[in-house]
């Protein structure tokens, strides 16, 4: 047996190695392409008219492109997050009972953004609502 290697056997070996080499690069760039994509949040505080906060209250937020919906509560002192969000266009609603619901129909969402949407409900029905 010889320890050399044939030319179409080094031929494989250089083959495998660019392959090898080339997957690895496609992986590294769709990685990087992924994050690319960006995520922002949207947070907020929700009062009444009185400048009272809300706590409890329920803010969902719909995306306008693609229609899925995530949805939060308020916090002890009214405040909301909702991180992660894909960057896009948004109908961001809120609710409470005994309050009317009110909306903001378009809110705007770039890469990286935290956007501020705060909300003052009124005292109303449960089935009337406002858009803003």
């Amino acid at each position: 047996m010889s320890d050399r290697t044939s030319p179409h056997e080094f031929r494989q070996v250089a083959w495998s190695v660019r392959i090898l080499v080339l997957v690895g690069g496609l992986l590294l760039l769709s990685a990087v392409s992924f994050g690319q994509g960006g995520r922002a949040s949207v947070n907020g505080t929700v009062t009444d008219q009185s400048g009272a906060v809300v706590a409890g209250a329920k803010v969902l937020v719909t995306d306008a492109a693609t229609g899925q919906s995530r949805q939060t509560t308020t916090a002890d002192n009214g405040t909301y997050v909702l991180p992660l969000l894909p960057v896009g266009v948004y109908a961001i609603t809120c609710s409470h009972p005994g309050f009317k619901s009110t909306t903001h129909p378009d809110v705007s969402i770039a890469a990286d953004e935290k956007a501020t949407v705060d909300f003052t409900l009124s005292v109303g029905e449960v089935t009337q609502s406002v858009e803003v």
